[in-house]
Order: C-alpha cells, then sequence, then structure tokens
C-alpha cells in the first residue's frame, strides 16, 4: 500500500481495519448515503465493504482513502477508487460526513487521488457515476474534469457514466 496522500488541509490514507467505527457512522447516515446509488449500510454490510476494500487495494495497489482533517486528524470521509466488472478502469467514490459538505473537501481530495490513479497507479481512464438527482456531485465531477459518456450507468435509469481520459502530453 501507498503512503499517506497530503493536500492543504487534508490527509488520506489507504483505509485500514481499525477504520470500521468512523465508516459505519458514514455508511450509516442516511442523508450521506442517500446519494450513494446502494443507500444505507448495516454495521455487518459496513464490515464487508471494509474488508472488500482492503482487498481491492491488495489486488489492485488502488483504492479508497479514509479521509481525515490535516489540523485535529478528525474523519471527514472517504475518497478514492472502486471498480466494477466490465469498466475500463477505476471509478471515482468520494463520501463525506454531512458537516463537511460545502467546504471544497470532496474536491481536494478527489484532486489527489485523481493525481496519484494517473501518475503513480498508471492508470489512462477513470470513470465516475453520477445520481442525475445530486446536483452537487454531477457539478464536482464536471470540475475534476469528466466528461458525460453515458446517460444510463448499468442500465439503471437516473445513473450516469463520464469518464475522465490522462492526457498524453502533459502531466495529469
Amino acid at each position: 500500500m501507498t503512503d499517506e496522500l497530503l493536500t492543504p488541509r487534508l490527509r488520506l490514507n489507504p483505509v485500514r481495519p481499525d477504520d470500521y467505527e468512523n465508516l459505519c457512522l458514514l455508511h450509516g447516515d442516511e442523508a450521506v448515503m442517500a446519494q450513494m446509488h446502494h443507500g444505507v449500510e448495516t454495521p455487518e454490510q459496513t464490515r464487508a465493504t471494509l474488508e472488500t476494500y482492503g482487498d481491492v487495494w491488495k489486488a489492485k495497489g488502488l483504492g479508497i482513502w479514509i479521509v481525515r482533517n490535516l489540523g485535529d486528524g478528525s474523519f471527514v470521509g472517504e475518497c478514492g477508487f472502486r471498480f466494477v466488472d466490465g469498466q475500463a478502469g477505476p471509478g471515482i467514490r468520494f463520501c463525506f460526513l454531512r458537516q463537511y459538505w460545502g467546504k471544497g473537501f470532496a474536491q481536494e481530495a478527489s484532486r489527489a487521488v485523481i493525481k496519484y490513479a494517473f501518475e503513480v497507479a498508471g492508470f489512462e481512464r477513470l470513470f465516475a457515476v453520477s445520481q442525475v438527482s445530486n446536483g452537487n456531485s454531477i457539478r464536482l465531477i464536471s470540475e475534476l474534469g469528466y466528461t458525460l459518456i453515458n446517460d444510463r450507468f448499468e442500465d439503471i435509469e437516473g445513473l450516469h457514466l463520464h469518464e475522465l481520459v490522462c492526457p498524453k502530453i502533459k502531466s495529469c
């Protein structure tokens, strides 16, 4: 696994088993998970998700980072990549506790993990899935440079697929 990623306000570390309680808080919050297409998780589901996150890091060398406030170390959320069968590259995921919404943390963390995916992990294409109803995520995905490539994801109406391609002529 990689070392931590640092931004001006955040510290990102690959997910570890001791992140379980924080992930339960995040994945159990109805308002937060309403923005994710699979919904709220029970503690048992979150434990399985945590195990999957760890397995993906081992298999792919890329996955979900836990995001903490650089100043006080408090848990902010998660950001990184998930892999979907049949998709040509990793899909970005960002999910933050409500008190951190609207503060630019998702963009800051996303830029750091995108840079890592292109420059360190060597991926050439990244993907994002958005819910039509989640205007904030769609706006962020666009600001990160993703473009809409399909107005249906996994043949589900209301889910859109976006793509970000690493430019060949300059550093991503």
